[in-house]
């Protein structure tokens, strides 16, 4: 027998009793070995004494949680001996995996071991399919590295990743990663600490008997030789009071450009210490770096130090944050203020030489709903006469309007005027017309146009990044000046944000005063002046905030249940078609959120913006750095209400932003052409109950443009729903999210708001959505069973799982730790981190961060002594506690009407009891037959559904 075994790959399991052989008559199982030779077929010795054919064992197989069955792969055989042989039969259509051979038995004591780990290793075509996100990154930088894999084998099979070196050895610093799958699919997370050099490594997954290698670069750091050197200190858009920080801090010097975004600038308070840290931004300029101010700043004077590869340069100059005086806002809340014309300038192609023109006029203007009444601008001449004029392009809106240069124009400097609802208006913006002889020879760069639409032009608020345009900008400006309407320096100096041969990209002077102005470049001792001016206009009236300690009725402490904020609809929001890309573009208009503003006494608002309905699939929704500054300045939520979905955008989003133009893009997916891009497998049983919805945020600073994929704070979205099939069930509705890498949908959550008529829910990145009706149903629970509504329901909305093979097992028990994952999944208590909070609830288990949640928020306790008994299964009493301490988490203060009538309430342990009444108030508990409640009763999984059912319903949670 020994010469047997040996040949065979075989687990041993040590017997371990606690009598020896001889002193007890009781039967027993002291020993397992699994001949896996043949691995669908694999034979069992089953060691036993005192055993005989009244005596069974059972094995089956179960996935590697240890619990979830295989379905049909068990099988119970009688004891023939002190040694009974037989073999179980593993189907093919058991995909390839990790699983346990579980034993058990009712009539004899197992001292062997009862979970022996099996592997299924896979065929030569399944093979995982990896991806890696990102690629590379820059050296000196710490991060982590996704990595997404997908193949044919059964949940939980374990999976690891190792960062190879060039030697094809791990890298000392890289910690494996270790993960496992479910639905064919897993994640793993390697963290790349700062300090492993720059090279070439691969990334090596292995699963089962497969192994799959990624290239991975980590890419020198780039070092600057120079040791940076600040020269002054300024603020933009910045409003430095404690408690109220917004803005952000501009620091101008020297040899910045080689700076890597891994290096810091540090805020140091009046004794040289530390208050705050940032990085520095990936896209500083050589002489200019902007971030934004710490929030948690007290009142003081602080300076500024930068870091860089070791090298330090400090600041002499401050900036100071004083106290809250309550007197004065950021920005302007007034409704008179009037539409102006921001620039006149011509576009980047056109040509200014008399006899020769050829380009566009484009006139930038703000506060403006409509376009002309004549589709004209008028062309003034330097005497004031009005002597001809251009018509608008089809293009132009109220906030941009471009017409042809008119070819008959003489030298000289021409103003715009045009006419809106019977005014005329006329700009101090001025744009040249040159001579031949006017042109410059001695210089080898040229300006061709300007562009301010970045910009916020009004006295005192100045700030925001402008363009000039032209070709030979071959080197770094020395000198970017502003020339007033007298020809004037008057001191005012623009700070290079970046440049190429053909763009420079400048930030405005905040002290700029009243009037008009055009840019001066100097570049290796060449001057070239803009033949474009723009305007900076009277700073509009600022309405106070309220002082501290006056009493608003209207405003509620953050402690007290705070009611939603007043709604502000703005519904003659200029729009423009663009035929061309299919989508029609909405640009926000400033002006008319402080309109509105001036009505509602500083309260707390949200602006809804409307856009408007058109044949168009795509809705773009643009705002510019002005209207940002208004709804940053004013503590403003932005909604947008179209007719496929609202958007709840929040603050934070906008702060983040603040120096930059966001595009928010809207568009339906037609659902013919997006199915035809999926594989099947991912919609089968879901059923589409909104179109499809492709979400975007684009980021623009200059010529520069990024997506916004995730963010810091959860963005609202509702979905309007129209109930007319009765067939439709929409407690089992979910909003679900398209993941793009492993192409299916996957569940975000919601819920259905009968009174608005919405489906609403939140998400932390864009991509696409729908509202999705799954039909999900198990062949063990009919029609006609008792639990089948709760348990559809439950599933529908992923609170509950089946066993596999669509089983659900109704009957079944329920272990304590799996009740703690459905009250969680219910009511969307959010997960932590790994803590360590009871002894037997390890790192390592599946529910560990379920238990521990339900623990941070006091809905248990454990079974004392620091043990939480997770593999216990749970008892109709502690179920009631349970759940009504979830109802109090979710804000509830549940009220007892009247004692739970039940015959055995005198079981019921003392400290569930309470527990018990209310459950029965409320309603979530009804009893059985015989009007008990069977306090100690091991729950089945049909109970826990119902009671998990009936909370949800009582908190009005579908």
């Amino acid at each position: 027998m020994k010469r047997t075994i040996a040949v065979f790959l075989m687990i041993f399991v040590v017997m371990t009793t606690l009598h020896t052989f001889g002193e007890s008559n009781q039967p027993l199982c002291y020993n397992i070995f699994i001949d896996s030779s043949n691995q669908r077929n694999p034979v069992i010795y089953v060691m036993t004494t005192n055993a005989d054919s009244r005596n069974s064992i059972t094995a089956d197989l179960v996935l590697n949680d240890g619990q979830t069955k295989v379905f049909g792969v068990e099988r119970t055989m009688n004891i023939t001996g002190s040694q009974t042989v037989f073999s179980l039969q593993i189907p093919e259509s058991v995909t390839a995996g990790e699983y346990y051979i579980r034993f058990s038995s009712t009539s004899l004591q197992m001292t062997a071991q009862s979970l022996i780990k099996y592997l299924l290793t896979a065929d030569a075509g399944n093979i995982p399919n990896v991806s890696v996100t990102p690629s590379s990154h820059e050296e000196g930088r710490s991060r982590d590295i996704l990595i997404y894999i997908k193949m044919d084998v059964s949940d939980y099979t374990g999976v690891t990743a190792v960062f190879l070196n060039g030697q094809g050895k791990q890298a000392v610093d890289v910690n494996k990663g270790i993960g496992s799958f479910k639905n064919g699919n897993a994640n793993i997370r390697l963290d790349v600490p700062e300090d492993v050099v720059s090279g070439k490594y691969k990334i090596r997954v292995q699963v089962l008997n497969k192994l799959k290698d990624m290239d991975y670069t980590i890419t020198p750091s780039i070092i600057s030789a120079e040791v940076p050197e600040i020269t002054s200190l300024g603020v933009s858009k910045a409003y430095l009071v404690e408690g109220r920080i917004s803005g952000n801090i501009i620091v101008n010097g020297k040899n910045f450009s080689a700076v890597s975004s891994r290096n810091t600038i540090e805020i140091l308070n009046q004794m040289g210490s530390r208050v705050g840290t940032a990085f520095i931004p990936d896209m500083s300029s050589g002489e200019t770096i902007s971030f934004p101010v710490p929030s948690s700043l007290t009142a003081g004077s602080y300076t500024v130090r930068i870091t860089t590869e070791g090298k330090s340069a400090a600041s002499t100059s401050t900036f100071t944050v004083r106290k809250d005086d309550g007197i004065s806002a950021p920005t302007p809340t007034v409704s008179n203020t009037e539409p102006l014309i921001k620039s006149v300038s011509l576009s980047s192609e056109a040509v200014n030489i008399e006899g020769k023109i050829s380009g566009s006029i484009i006139v930038t203007c703000s506060g403006f709903l409509t376009k002309p009444v004549d589709n004209r601008l008028h062309i003034i001449d330097s005497s004031g006469a009005e002597s001809v004029f251009a018509q608008l392009d089809p293009s132009s809106s109220g906030q941009r309007l471009t017409a042809p240069i008119p070819l008959n124009l003489k030298a000289g400097r021409y103003r715009i005027k045009f006419i809106i609802n019977s005014k005329e208006y006329i700009g101090n913006s001025t744009f040249d017309i040159l001579k031949d002889d006017n042109l410059p020879t001695d210089n080898a760069f040229s300006i061709t146009g300007i562009d301010m639409s970045g910009c916020i032009l009004y006295e005192g608020m100045v700030g925001g990044n402008a363009v000039i345009h032209g070709s030979g900008f071959n080197a770094i400006p020395s000198l970017l000046e502003l020339i007033n309407s007298s020809g004037e320096l008057d001191g005012n100096k623009a700070t290079m944000v970046s440049y190429t041969q053909n763009i420079i990209l400048l930030r405005l002077p905040a002290s700029i005063k009243r009037g008009v102005y055009r840019f001066k470049v100097t570049i290796s001792g060449h001057s070239v002046m803009s033949r474009d001016s723009f305007e900076v206009a009277a700073s509009p009236m600022v309405t106070p905030l309220p002082a501290q300690g006056d009493d608003f009725s209207g405003i509620v402490r953050k402690e007290e249940n705070t009611p939603p904020p007043i709604e502000i609809k703005i519904d003659n929001i200029q729009t423009t078609i663009d035929k061309e890309n299919n989508k029609s573009v909405t640009e926000v208009n400033g002006h008319q959120i402080i309109s509105k503003l001036g009505v509602n006494s500083g309260r707390k608002a949200e602006i809804v913006l409307e856009i408007k309905d058109s044949d168009e699939t795509a809705k773009e929704v643009l705002f510019n750095t002005e209207a940002i500054s208004i709804i940053v300045g004013n503590n403003l939520d932005i909604k947008l209400s179209s007719r496929d979905v609202n958007i709840n955008v929040p603050l934070d989003i906008f702060k983040q932003n603040s120096s930059s133009v966001l595009r928010v893009v809207i568009d339906q997916v037609s659902d013919t052409k997006f199915v035809e891009t999926i594989p099947p497998s991912s919609i089968k049983g879901l059923n589409l109950r909104t179109p499809v919805i492709d979400l975007k945020v684009y980021k623009e600073n200059g010529p520069i443009t990024k997506i916004i994929s995730n963010f810091t704070k959860n963005i609202g979205l509702q979905f309007p729903i129209n109930i007319t099939d009765e067939t439709y069930d929409i407690r089992k509705y979910g909003i679900y999210y398209f993941n793009e890498i492993d192409k299916h949908w996957e569940y975000l959550g919601g819920r259905y708001n009968k009174e608005k008529g919405i489906f609403e829910g939140e998400t932390n990145h864009f991509t696409k959505f729908a509202v999705i009706e799954p039909n999900i149903s198990f062949s063990d629970v009919n029609e006609k069973h008792w639990a089948r509504d709760y348990i559809d329901v439950l599933a529908a909305k992923q609170i509950v799982k089946g066993m596999g093979n669509n089983i659900f097992l109704p009957e079944g028990k329920v272990k304590r730790s799996e009740f703690a994952t459905m009250v969680v999944k219910a009511f969307g208590i959010p997960l932590g981190t790994y803590q360590g909070k009871f002894i037997d609830v390890k790192s390592k288990d599946w529910f560990c961060l379920y238990v521990e949640a339900l623990e941070k928020y006091g809905v248990i306790k454990g079974t004392g002594n620091g043990y939480f008994s997770p593999n216990s299964e749970i008892t109709n009493q502690e179920i009631a506690v349970m759940l009504i301490n979830a109802y109090s988490y979710m804000g509830k203060k549940p009220q007892k009407t009247s004692a739970a009538p039940f015959k055995d309430m005198g079981k019921v342990a003392h400290w569930a009891k309470d527990q018990v009444d209310l459950c029965y108030s409320i309603g979530i508990i009804e009893g059985k037959k015989g009007d008990l409640f069977d306090p100690i009763k091991k729950a089945s999984r049909a109970d826990t559904c119902k009671g998990v059912y009936n909370l949800v319903k009582a908190l009005n949670r579908f």
